[in-house]
């Protein structure tokens, strides 16, 4: 111990207990807390939206921001109303492949490479909309049919009679599906014109949003196109091949602007690599070009599924990586 501190008597050793034994006791309390933090922040669920928990005197809170139950975007730790700890949730790491859809089939692969169908099934009469979402919040992305005006959904990835059926829409309009308001279920939506037309619940009634975005002639798409867990709308151009994204469904200037593919080719959107955002893909006589990004370029991936006149949808058809 340095002298010129504690060189008096035995004053300098008492004063330097005191002082150690207030180091030892707020190296305690700092134990604590952090255990106290560590166990909220490891107690934390995603079906907590938001929760608040006293633990030694100490306001402590989790937040989670919006998106779905399965696929929250971000969490976030408070200790007496500050900000001390965020984190990105981790990605599924489950991503959408791919099928088709022929007369009154669709043929469903588990995996994006070329091969049989791993799932095959009849539904709704020949030569309708094809439709694919999660209607349940379960996880699974289960096929539908739109015939003017009349939406038909299936909660199974196999032949049999409808478990919701809807009218929305009219003949002529081009139907779209999306988790338009981050609840974890998709719902309906068509695009008519130059005008999406959007609802929360798959039940009749009118829109709950309605925007423009694009042109007559252009085809309607939907995804997570930044990943906040949130579907929002674009438009794909089949005269050239561009495409126009926005990351909110309301009228104005799109997000992002690309080029893919081109003249005559069919759109088709889904997360191909598991990493919680949708980018784009078309099919070409029978083949699927699929990007991992939402920007011009290559396709990441290439492979041969169906025929020219078979119609692409894209889903998460099994619910596991």
């Amino acid at each position: 111990m340095p002298k010129k501190i504690y060189g008096r008597s035995g004053r300098g050793i008492s004063r330097w207990r005191c002082r150690s034994s207030v180091v030892a006791a707020c190296l305690v309390l700092s134990l604590l807390l952090v255990a106290g933090v560590a166990a909220s922040w490891k107690s934390f669920r995603p079906d907590n939206a938001k929760q608040a928990i006293s633990k030694n005197q100490v306001s402590l809170e989790v937040e989670q921001t919006a998106g779905t139950l399965d696929r929250p975007s971000k969490e976030f730790l408070y200790v007496g109303g500050k900000l001390v700890a965020s984190q990105e949730t981790e990605s599924t790491g489950r991503p959408d492949t791919v099928g088709v859809y022929r007369a009154d089939t669709f043929f469903l692969r588990n995996f994006n490479l070329s091969g049989l169908a791993d799932i095959t099934l009849t539904f709704g009469p020949s030569n309708l909309y094809p439709i694919v979402g999660d209607w349940n919040g379960d996880g699974i992305d289960t096929i539908g049919v739109f015939n003017n005006g009349v939406v038909s959904l299936r909660n199974s990835n196999t032949s049999g009679l409808a478990d919701i059926v809807f009218t929305f829409g009219a003949a002529g309009d081009q139907p779209v599906a999306g988790d338009w308001d981050g609840d974890g279920i998709d719902t309906i939506g068509i695009y008519r014109g130059d005008t999406f037309f959007l609802r929360n619940s798959n039940t009749s009634g009118v829109a709950e949003m309605t925007f423009t975005l694009g042109s007559a002639g252009d085809v309607g798409i939907a995804g997570d196109w930044n990943g906040d867990g949130f579907d929002t709308t674009g438009v794909f151009r089949p005269t050239n091949g561009a495409l126009y994204l926005k990351n909110a469904n309301s009228s104005g200037i799109a997000d992002i602007v690309l080029t893919y593919g081109s003249s005559g080719d069919k759109p088709v959107i889904g997360d191909w690599d598991g990493d919680d955002t949708d980018t784009i893909g078309v099919y070409r006589d029978g083949t699927f070009y699929l990007r991992n990004s939402n920007t011009n370029g290559f396709a990441d991936l290439t492979f041969g599924f169906g025929s020219s006149q078979d119609h692409p949808v894209a889903g998460d058809w099994n619910g596991t990586p």
